[in-house]
């Protein structure tokens, strides 16, 4: 539907043309009839055009409400609103920690403190006045100095004088007179003076572990410039680490940010433990395996066989100076026409077919000097060649271990 068409100009008033001022001289009665009817139908014109706008008007404002109606028929419905949870309303489904039991340390005073103002403030309905607060935190107080600080002012309530009245005015009273009796005492002065040597240095730590430190020595030390915090920072990492950073082709952090030190110094220590462990997974599964051969026993060297070293002093008889008898050899001559067994010394068989297992540990001094002189014998014969037989029908072996050779006592 297509609204109505408005006049584009304003139409002039039946008065406007006629000049009614006082000053004017009479009209006859002729030109008065004639001006009563001109402006009759003037005003008649202008009560047309009146109406038309009316009607014109009238027509755009239905047209109006009706599109109106449109539009809230196509809109969804409203949905309900969400609760609005205050940020101090009490969560009474909360459990947290309750702060760990105090004995007075100064290094653990400020976190005491923090667990205790955690808890306050994550179950306000708890505490209904500041009293309750106090003495609240003051039963976690049960032990070593902590605890007599406690009893002085349970005693100083007890007194007659002090009957009714609290030793602390608010929870501010007690975090004043906590501070000053539980925070470490000159800790600007501390932290100053570990922050001009070397023991706050980095070493073997992560960053992540060096800045946590760092942060609390300039906390405690009051230092705010930040150029000299980026100097103190930066002197404590380690050279690669602080070399890395300061040598940045791009994106290096400005002297005046502290912050971005910090997190450039984190980046680099990660991606240097990052590659680390790949260099070290890379390493093992590209290494091959070897199998490491088996332990050999450890062996008694023999001397050739044809450089035995000599029985005696001399083996050529002269006059006045005779060869002493060799007694093994003339027993090995008279036992050499009938087999003999060299484990148990019998005749009759050989070593293979001996009933006597070998024990080299169950002999006396003598029987293992023949055992290894019957040795020595039969490597001559072998390596002179002077024996058709093989050196398996004896079964002697070349290399006997050490452990073959302990002697016992009987």
């Amino acid at each position: 539907m297509t609204p109505p068409e408005f006049p584009s100009s304003p139409v002039s008033s039946p008065f406007e043309e006629m000049d009614l001022s006082r000053n004017s001289s009479p009209l006859p009665a002729e030109d008065t009839t004639l001006w009563l009817a001109e402006l009759e139908s003037r005003l008649a014109s202008q009560e047309a055009k009146n109406n038309q706008m009316l009607e014109a008007l009238n027509t755009t404002l239905r047209l109006l409400a009706a599109t109106t109606q449109n539009n809230q028929n196509q809109q969804p419905a409203p949905q309900p609103p969400l609760p609005v949870t205050s940020a101090t309303t009490p969560r009474l489904d909360l459990k947290p920690s309750p702060p760990p039991n105090f004995d007075g340390d100064r290094q653990k005073g400020k976190g005491f403190l923090n667990a205790c103002q955690a808890y306050f403030r994550l179950r306000p309905d708890q505490f209904n006045d500041e009293q309750t607060k106090i003495q609240w935190a003051m039963t976690y107080m049960n032990q070593g100095r902590a605890q007599k600080w406690i009893n002085r002012v349970y005693h100083w309530e007890a007194t007659p004088a002090n009957i009714g009245s609290s030793h602390f005015v608010d929870w501010d009273d007690f975090r004043s007179r906590f501070r000053t009796e539980f925070f470490p005492l000159h800790s600007d002065a501390v932290a100053t003076n570990k922050l001009e040597g070397t023991s706050y240095f980095q070493g073997r730590r992560t960053v992540d572990d060096y800045l946590d430190d760092f942060r609390d020595l300039i906390s405690d030390s009051g230092y705010s410039d930040p150029k000299t915090i980026v100097v103190k920072f930066r002197r404590g990492l380690n050279p690669s680490i602080a070399d890395a950073v300061a040598t940045m082709a791009s994106g290096r952090p400005d002297d005046l940010d502290p912050e971005a030190w910090y997190e450039a110094a984190i980046k680099f220590d990660q991606n240097q433990a990052a590659n680390a462990a790949f260099r070290s997974a890379h390493a093992v599964a590209s290494q091959p395996k070897i199998n490491a051969p088996p332990p050999t026993p450890a062996t008694r060297n023999f001397l050739p066989a044809n450089r035995l070293p000599p029985r005696f002093a001399h083996t050529t008889p002269t006059p006045g100076n005779p060869v002493p008898m060799d007694v093994d050899a003339a027993r090995r001559a008279a036992t050499a026409a009938q087999p003999k067994c060299f484990r148990c010394g019998r005749a009759g068989h050989r070593i293979k077919d001996c009933p006597q297992p070998m024990d080299v540990r169950s002999m006396g001094r003598e029987e293992a000097e023949t055992w290894i002189e019957q040795l020595y014998a039969r490597m001559d014969e072998i390596a002179l060649g002077t024996s058709k037989r093989t050196f398996e029908d004896t079964e002697a072996p070349v290399e006997i271990p050490d452990s073959d050779f302990q002697t016992s006592s009987r």
